[in-house]
């Protein structure tokens, strides 16, 4: 989004045109992220795989908050008008032994936190590092320490075509909406070889277990050209049960590759 003066003021994150909307995030990350490149570093992205929502004064006291603890944070912010509150904590991720869905974000290292853009300051400034993290649930003060998880360690930055088909390990913008653990491989387009009509999660292949890309690649490998194979499969939005399916090897009309993005 850009002012009459040629300003970048706005990211646009999504529109319709039906209700002439559009929605725009805030350029604060967008700016951090533009320093580093100018300098040729990496931009160091933070994440302890959990979804924050923004909840107003009287849904929060629902929830637990103590009079005096608004007090204090509306005195800290006058105009604020609300909270940060826990919609959303991924299994085996750096918070799941400590957050609970519904706590309310109190401090990150000590300061008070109520907007989305300090949280990710705190996040993205410690990657690899332990953060202090204070909540209110139940109307009772915890807190815990967190060490922050490299965001980019769990977006995938490789995968394989095979038989037509695509495969990645599972992404953290994937596996949050479907409150899964950010770990497997995901085959993302299922055509060819694997021809399905869904994408699916994969469990084992010809009796391996698959756990990363990399397995997948070592299993898949020794498979002869044209020989049949089991897999053992599950879908996101059903991820408790299990399916097998018989499926054949192809190499002979489209070759085995591996793509690896260049961060550079």
């Amino acid at each position: 989004m850009i002012d009459i003066n040629c300003h970048a003021i706005a990211l646009q994150a999504g529109g319709s045109d039906s209700a002439a909307s559009n929605f725009f995030l805030p350029l604060d990350r967008v700016a951090r992220a533009l320093a580093y490149i100018q300098k040729g570093e990496f931009v160091l992205r933070g994440t302890i795989q959990t979804q924050l929502l923004f909840k107003p004064f009287d849904e929060t006291r629902r929830l637990g908050l103590t009079s005096e603890t608004e007090t204090k944070v509306r005195e800290l912010f006058p105009e604020e008008t609300g909270m940060l509150v826990v919609e959303r904590v991924l299994p085996k991720g750096p918070a799941s032994n400590f957050l609970e869905e519904g706590d309310i974000l109190l401090k990150v290292n000590g300061k008070y936190m109520t907007q989305f853009v300090p949280v990710e300051e705190a996040l993205d400034d410690n990657v690899g590092k332990e953060i202090s993290v204070t909540i209110v649930r139940g109307g009772e003060t915890k807190d815990f320490k967190l060490t922050v998880q490299d965001l980019h360690s769990i977006t995938p930055n490789k995968f394989v075509e095979i038989g037509r088909a695509v495969v990645q390990e599972l992404s953290f913008q994937l596996a949050r909406p479907y409150n899964l653990p950010c770990e497997g491989v995901f085959v993302c387009d299922a055509f060819g070889m694997f021809s399905h009509g869904a994408a699916f999660l994969v469990k084992s292949i010809d009796n391996h277990p698959v756990k990363n890309l990399d397995t997948f690649i070592n299993v898949i490998k020794e498979i002869p050209d044209r020989e049949r194979f089991p897999v053992v499969y599950t879908y996101l939005n059903d991820p408790n049960r299990n399916f097998v399916k018989i499926f054949q090897m192809e190499r002979h009309w489209s070759n085995f590759a591996l793509a690896v993005r260049n961060g550079s």
